[in-house]
């Protein structure tokens, strides 16, 4: 019998597990798309421009993960350390703070007539 949990997915296991195995090719596709991409560039513009050789598509995949590696690009930014329920506790606050005034409004105009 297959269980369900909705936090871990079928039988248990994390729903991440999934999402990797779905997003793999995605991420391979776009390796090899954005590896075409590069050589092509570099091979029309750079041997005429600054006297470079031509290179491979080996080497323009190297390319590509050299500058992933050097400044950070494709993904999502990290998320600092203080966690993702930041915000929404920062809006929580601030309507339980708007609500308070709301209440207090109400009750001081109570008291005075």
């Amino acid at each position: 019998m297959c269980s369900w949990n909705a936090e871990k997915g079928p039988l248990g296991r994390h729903r991440r597990g999934w999402w990797f195995l779905l997003g793999l090719p995605f991420v391979l596709f776009f390796l090899a798309v954005g590896s075409l991409i590069v050589m092509l560039l570099w091979n029309a513009l750079l041997p005429v421009l600054f006297g470079l050789k031509t290179i491979d598509y080996l080497q323009a995949i190297g390319l590509l993960v050299l500058a992933k590696i050097l400044f950070g690009g494709f993904g999502r930014r990290p998320r600092p350390f203080y966690g993702r329920h930041r915000h929404w506790d920062q809006w929580r606050r601030w309507h339980e703070h708007d609500s308070d005034d709301e209440a207090g409004g109400a009750a001081k105009e109570d008291k005075s007539s």
